[in-house]
């Protein structure tokens, strides 16, 4: 997949964002800090206080007994919570899969967070899930 490929997906994807409804999710954002030069990637993750799952799940309207907690940041969503929404409109699913690195590194992870990104500053609810990484090049 070429760039100009990744580039009218993300743009077909970000113009259906725009056109579709937004929800009535209240989400609060951690605090960014922009730093330069900019940190590794280590340094970065050490820096955040990742949001208690439990606070956010009752910022989206995920009830309790949804909800099966695995401590503080970890969490695994009931599936009795799809007969609660069903009534609901269908959210979207994008997979990022099998994208060749830049010569900088980014890559699928890159990608996901970086669309993940637009389409929160544009309004959209939306959720990221990455496995772990390959820690660079293999």
């Amino acid at each position: 997949v070429g760039p100009m490929t990744v580039a009218e997906l993300l743009s077909s994807t970000c113009n259906a964002a725009l056109r579709a409804d937004s929800s009535d999710w209240s989400v609060s954002q951690l605090p960014l800090h922009l730093l330069k030069p900019v940190p590794a990637d280590i340094e970065i993750a050490r820096a955040q206080t990742p949001k208690d799952v439990a606070f956010l799940a009752r910022e989206i309207g995920i009830l309790p007994s949804e909800l099966n907690l695995y401590g503080t940041h970890k969490a695994k969503v009931k599936l009795s919570i799809l007969k609660r929404l069903q009534h609901r409109g269908q959210g979207n699913y994008v997979v990022v899969t099998g994208i060749t690195p830049t010569p900088l590194g980014e890559g699928k992870s890159t990608t996901t967070v970086g669309l993940t990104q637009a389409m929160g500053h544009i309004g959209r609810n939306i959720f990221a899930c990455l496995r772990q990484p390959s820690q660079g090049p293999t």
